[in-house]
């Protein structure tokens, strides 16, 4: 996502940032391929009027301004440590060249804490986004995107009490998560950080706020220009051989920079997660979707609505964003939305889905509602012409 400008709001949290954390998190995440239970639906407003929110927020420090983990008082409610859900189907898709096959839209995690920073996460927020993690698993969402610095580790352990709450959803989630970006603290520099130690450290405290012993996929967040792809091979081999990841992806990188790293792997990177929508196509034309199409690296599109534009309206947008010109394209959305009955947004995600490199969409929204109507584009072929009305209806200039 875009960490930098969130991080900024968030400095005054940052000493309460877990430094240690290295021990490995009990229980079994590895597993083979998924297959999706497709039973009745869930009760999800029984399961949501169950969740647990604590009570003073107190308890959540310890001395000296050092954070505990999130979980470490959190007590679940007698009698409902195994809720299960029967999530709704949605297709599915293998992830690069794994044995992993994932939901066709994934559930983006970002903003699941309701915050960026880790002092103001509250009860509410914490039952706000562990309602959010239900919701998008019963609607069908298997595949689940993470970060470290999401919140400064928040999102990944309330993600870990989703799995606590529902072994069907720790028994079918695909987790991924990232590495890499190293939020300062006491007058550091805000830096990228792709050291053996690093990832090796970094990996470590995931597993622990997760409360799995292994990941399905671990990312790099973004390059780092001091990048050794030789050390970072070490480190990859190091975890993969420990058991604690199966797969590894990249975040933001160039097709270049993705020809390095690999030539100094073993295996074959399975995701790159980019910026993708219909306001931003730079990797139609500067050769990502065609490298992830010709080594089966599965693209992660992040912000697939253009921060808002391309859905309800602009929300928490990059500054390289505020740029994007969307008039002409929605009105283009909205009326093939109306001829298909459909919304914009579910139009501009299902035209994503249409391109032959098997872009997966990261869906960021943390609403019920919204989590529901997006996955309408699992259900809606564009025909060619149809994508390509899109397509120059968001070119700034007509096709040759």
């Amino acid at each position: 996502m875009y960490p930098k400008q969130k991080a900024r709001l968030g400095l005054a949290a940052l000493a309460h940032r877990t430094k240690a954390g290295a021990s490995q998190a009990a229980g079994s995440h590895c597993k083979g391929a998924k297959a999706q239970n497709q039973t009745k639906p869930a009760k999800i407003a029984f399961i949501q009027s169950r969740l647990l929110s604590t009570g003073g927020e107190s308890d959540q420090w310890k001395l000296q301004g050092k954070r505990t983990l999130f979980t470490h008082n959190f007590v679940l409610p007698k009698g409902y440590s195994s809720i299960s859900i029967d999530p709704t189907p949605m297709k599915e898709v293998r992830i690069g060249k794994s044995t992993l096959r994932g939901s066709r839209l994934a559930f983006g995690c970002w903003r699941i804490a309701g915050t960026w920073e880790a002092r103001k996460v509250n009860a509410k927020a914490r039952e706000s986004g562990l309602k959010a993690i239900l919701a998008a698993y019963e609607t069908g969402y298997t595949l689940f995107d993470l970060a470290d610095i999401y919140c400064d580790g928040i999102s990944e352990e309330l993600f870990g009490l989703a799995l606590k709450q529902s072994k069907s959803l720790k028994k079918s989630a695909v987790i991924a998560t990232k590495c890499g970006i190293r939020i300062p603290e006491a007058g550091e520099t805000y830096r990228y950080d792709l050291s053996a130690n690093y990832i090796i450290q970094s990996c470590e405290n995931s597993l622990q706020r997760l409360g799995v012993d292994c990941l399905d996929i671990y990312q790099l967040h973004r390059p780092d220009w001091l990048m050794d792809p030789n050390e970072v091979a070490k480190a990859f081999a190091k975890l993969k051989k420990a058991g604690k990841v199966r797969h590894f992806g990249i975040s933001n990188f160039k097709p270049s920079q993705v020809s390095l790293l690999q030539s100094a792997l073993k295996d074959s990177l399975v995701v790159n997660q980019i910026e993708i929508s219909l306001l931003q196509l730079a990797s139609f034309e500067d050769g990502t979707l065609d490298q992830c199409q010709q080594h089966k690296i599965t693209p992660m599109a992040w912000s697939p609505l253009a921060g808002g534009y391309l859905g309800d309206g602009k929300s928490n947008v990059l500054p390289s964003q505020e740029k994007y010109k969307p008039i002409k394209i929605r009105r283009r959305l909205d009326t093939l939305a109306r001829e298909l009955g459909t919304s914009r947004s579910a139009i501009a995600l299902a035209w994503l889905l249409k391109h032959p490199s098997g872009i997966i969409p990261i869906i960021g929204t943390t609403k019920p509602s919204r989590i529901r109507e997006l996955a309408e584009a699992d259900q809606i072929e564009l025909s060619h012409e149809q994508w390509y009305t899109l397509l120059t209806s968001a070119l700034k200039e007509d096709l040759p």
